[in-house]
């Protein structure tokens, strides 16, 4: 399975094109493995997925699932399949295809627990954020962001993202620049979201390499440029950004800043759908139904 780490924001459900092309994800991250489709909070996390499930662990939170069964902190939230989608991005609340989903053993007794726990997280991280923690500042404005732990308020999330930015934490510089893309907590400025993205993705940060070829092929913030695209998604994918080597796909199916070549097409199709990328294996499935890249 593919593993890395995020501290990613997202505001709106990523959007899909019909051409299998993938915008900016501007709401919880998502994450497909073994056929099942994690959505994830805002949270700095540890994820491994790919054909055989999923495995996702932050501080706040530990989900998994084998494609047949999910469980979530510890506890079975019964059996799933491929095709279904997990939504974890309201604290103690579990949905599968949209309907709540109950623990097993229905224990409601843990909850003010795990709200305890949360409000305590909370209290940790604002502490450490007034230290100066680049870290915790992301985190905190993610806490914000997400009503996590305390209610939110997207302009105290902005305020901590900010902090942790203007200190080079590229996490937060990519957060920030999703709050400026999405309007929330400022003023909706695709310019300054192209900033923000172009000063994580000098620093190495594939989510903010990706996001920043998103703004290139769109023109959103700067003038469209496939090419600009092209070299910003490669620049993601060759770290193993699942999303970017799907995009990467795409551009190359379709000739769009560099020459049409379906062989490349199907290649990094390919390596996105080894990684469980849903997008990726249909595309991959077309291609090759059609005798196209072999």
């Amino acid at each position: 399975m593919q593993s890395r780490t995020h501290s990613l924001f997202c505001v709106l459900v990523a959007l899909f094109l019909a051409s299998c092309e993938v915008n900016v994800s501007v709401g919880g991250p998502r994450y497909v493995g073994a056929g099942v489709t994690f959505i994830t909070p805002l949270q700095t996390s540890n994820v491994a997925y790919g054909p055989e499930g999923i495995k996702y662990e932050s501080e706040d939170l530990k989900a998994e699932t084998d494609g047949k069964m999910l469980v979530v902190n510890g506890k079975s939230f019964g059996t799933v399949q491929a095709g279904d989608t997990v939504d974890l991005t309201t604290s103690g609340i579990v949905k599968v295809n949209g309907a709540v989903r109950e623990n097993a053993r229905n224990s409601s007794a843990s909850a003010p627990t795990n709200q305890e726990e949360l409000e305590s997280t909370f209290r940790d991280t604002r502490a450490a954020a007034e230290r100066g923690d680049a870290h915790a500042q992301n985190k905190l404005g993610e806490m914000y962001a997400n009503d996590h732990g305390v209610a939110r308020d997207d302009a105290q999330a902005v305020a901590w993202f900010r902090k942790a930015a203007e200190q080079g934490y590229a996490p937060a510089r990519t957060n920030l620049g999703l709050m400026y893309m999405a309007g929330r907590g400022v003023k909706q400025d695709n310019g300054s979201a192209v900033a923000w993205f172009r000063l994580a993705a000098d620093e190495g940060y594939a989510q903010a390499q990706y996001n920043l070829g998103v703004m290139y092929r769109k023109g959103l913030g700067v003038e469209q440029d496939d090419a600009q695209a092209v070299a910003w998604y490669r620049t993601a994918a060759d770290q193993g950004f699942a999303e970017a080597q799907n995009n990467l796909g795409f551009m190359y199916a379709n000739g769009l800043g560099v020459a049409q070549d379906d062989v490349k097409a199907v290649e990094w199709y390919r390596t996105a759908a080894d990684q469980g990328h849903a997008l990726a294996k249909q595309s991959l499935r077309r291609m090759e139904a059609s005798g196209r890249g072999k």
